[in-house]
């Protein structure tokens, strides 16, 4: 029977700029045993003793460089196979915000902060520095990222992602951690 695995995390990282969400995916090195090559979101292991939102964080400055973005919780958990461990993954997806107004976004109950959906240049959200993992890394349109990404699941996240930031009522179901 396969063991169950609850030690990942994936996390999709947003830029708003000239008024269109933009979406950070970075290619695999080829020397990575696993899926070398490929075009993804972040991903990354739950280090022992640390909460999910502390993985989130550090594998984004880690992967990135960047270290001053919004994390939100997007209700959803990924499911795939990993062969070599007969392994079931549940990976719970987010959501990093990343602009130079970021530390001034608010939440006010389940409502955000219009400023950032309604800004029309977010700016970078900060220069990117790229780990060992990965040898490249690329902002992209909604449909570039979809049109890049390896694993259909994480298109879909990214389909649930876009259309929450389309969407202010989408938008303010997920959770600011």
């Amino acid at each position: 029977m396969p063991k169950l695995d609850l030690s990942y995390i994936e996390l999709h990282v947003h830029k708003k700029f000239a008024g269109e969400n933009q979406f950070l995916l970075l290619k695999r090195s080829p020397e990575r045993k696993i899926y070398p090559n490929i075009w993804q979101p972040i991903t990354g292991k739950i280090d022992e003793g640390e909460t999910t939102k502390q993985a989130a964080a550090r594998e984004l400055e880690e992967e990135t460089g960047i270290n001053d973005a919004q994390l939100y919780s997007v209700h959803r958990v990924n499911i795939f196979y990993v062969e070599p461990r007969d392994s079931v993954v549940l990976s719970p997806v987010f959501l990093a915000l990343t602009s130079p107004l970021a530390p001034l976004l608010k939440r006010e109950g389940n409502d955000i902060t219009k400023l950032l959906l309604s800004s029309k240049e977010m700016g970078t959200g900060g220069e990117v520095r790229l780990s060992d993992e990965h040898v490249e890394y690329k902002w992209c349109t909604f449909e570039e990222a979809c049109n890049m990404i390896h694993w259909d699941n994480q298109i879909e996240s990214l389909k649930i992602i876009n259309d929450a930031l389309n969407d202010d009522k989408k938008f303010g179901k997920f959770i600011r951690l």
